[in-house]
């Protein structure tokens, strides 16, 4: 896994332990480097009340009051949650950079 990326406040163990929590059961190479990137840092994983997996796309989970959406650009497009310019600017640079 490479590097992890934040906004809204979020830190990066927060954010790789929400998006362990959503992928847990999933077994595709992503989900699998995520755990493992989790499981390094000795993350606690918050509990998740329900899930719903759109195959191809990502996932959505409610844990506590809230609600956590991991999965491609075309998911969140679908969801209708937008990426942040910030994001957008970070991820343009890696695709081009690697």
């Amino acid at each position: 896994m490479g590097n992890i990326h934040v906004c809204n406040g979020y830190n990066k163990d927060m954010l790789l332990a929400y998006a362990a929590a959503a992928e847990y059961k999933q077994t595709h190479p992503i989900a699998r480097a995520i755990l493992q990137a989790a499981a390094r840092h000795g993350l606690r994983l918050p509990d998740i009340d329900t899930a719903d997996y759109e195959v191809g796309y990502g996932v959505k989970v409610q844990l506590a009051e809230k609600t956590i959406h991991v999965g491609s650009a075309r998911f969140m497009d679908i969801e209708n949650i937008a990426i942040p310019a910030e994001m957008e600017q970070i991820q343009q640079h890696c695709h081009e950079n690697g």
